[in-house]
């Protein structure tokens, strides 16, 4: 942003509750004449709501992305219902995010607009040294690569991934599982890895900062969340063209067209998502087709630039009323 010459301010928050940083807000709203905020997450949305009101800012908007389930995640759902009585909009990241605001927090369905997210699909359309990149990450040449790259925490399931891998290798033997990204369940999954016999099978990167190169070496980018609002890396994954095995959950199944491009399955199941896996690393026509599908998908719905109309027309729409 700096560098297309919009100002960036960075506002720090103190440890704890910090009564002072509404009032802070309020003053760099105030100097910089802002007609709209535009909150994303539970914090911001608590200061910037009631520093935007002080300073009669007059659009306030909220993004939810999602924030757990039901009632685990009940202080965070009575906050954001609470404030949305001051907002002029909600929007959901999709449509299974709005039914949770609609079903546990009693948002008025019409206060709630979906805006998908979108990404930048050239950084996804790359061509790169393939036998480089294997040889870097210890795949072989013939084998097929099943890959995620999330934070590793147990929201994502990955556990259920590296079982449903040890039950693939029993039939297909020549599959390697590319776990990317880091997180306080990486012991945990490691140590699964081994006691299922597959340690050698499984491959963890940690943090990257090649994700695009790192797509370009999977065959199947499986995601097993146990919940999601609308996660990028689906989006990612499809505008590298590759086709996707994930859970059947809010996001996943608005993202992934079920036998088209992809293929969802139950959560926490690692059976059933095995029997996907291994229904697309034996064919390669399907993977190819369901890849191209997906990108097709992408292009229609996910694109960067549709999002970005799309709350244009929200900022407009808010300021005239």
């Amino acid at each position: 942003l700096e560098r297309k010459g919009i100002p960036v301010f960075l506002v720090k928050k103190k440890p704890g509750f910090d009564w002072l940083l509404p009032l802070r807000l309020r003053k760099l709203f105030l100097k910089q004449k802002v007609q709209v905020v535009h909150t994303h997450g539970i914090n911001p949305f608590f200061y910037g709501t009631i520093g935007a009101k002080l300073a009669r800012v007059p659009v306030v908007i909220q993004t939810d992305h999602a924030r757990g389930v039901f009632p685990v995640a009940r202080k965070e759902m009575v906050s954001e219902m609470v404030l949305s009585w001051f907002v002029n909009r909600i929007v959901a990241v999709s449509e299974g995010v709005k039914s949770d605001l609609v079903k546990y927090e009693h948002i008025s369905p019409e206060k709630i607009q979906v805006i998908y997210n979108g990404i930048d699909e050239s950084k996804f359309r790359i061509k790169i040294d393939q036998k480089k990149k294997r040889k870097e990450l210890g795949v072989g040449k013939h084998d097929k690569v099943i890959g995620v790259g999330v934070r590793l925490s147990e929201q994502k399931g990955i556990n259920y991934l590296i079982e449903a891998v040890s039950l693939v290798v029993k039939s297909f033997p020549n599959v390697k599982l590319l776990i990317i990204g880091d997180g306080e369940c990486r012991t945990d999954l490691e140590k699964l890895a081994s006691d299922c016999g597959i340690a050698d099978k499984v491959i963890f990167t940690g943090f990257r900062n090649d994700i695009p190169e790192l797509l370009q070496v999977m065959d199947i980018y499986s995601l097993p969340s146990l919940w999601e609002g609308h996660p990028l890396v689906l989006l990612e994954a499809m505008a590298a063209g590759k086709p996707v095995v994930a859970t059947d959950i809010h996001g996943n199944r608005e993202t992934v067209e079920h036998g088209k491009t992809g293929m969802l399955t139950p959560t926490r199941n690692s059976e059933k998502l095995a029997e996907a896996l291994l229904k697309l690393l034996v064919d390669d026509d399907m993977r190819r087709k369901m890849g191209s599908m997906g990108h097709k998908r992408f292009r229609k719905l996910f694109i960067i630039d549709k999002t970005v109309k799309n709350y244009q027309d929200l900022y407009e729409n808010e300021m005239i009323q």
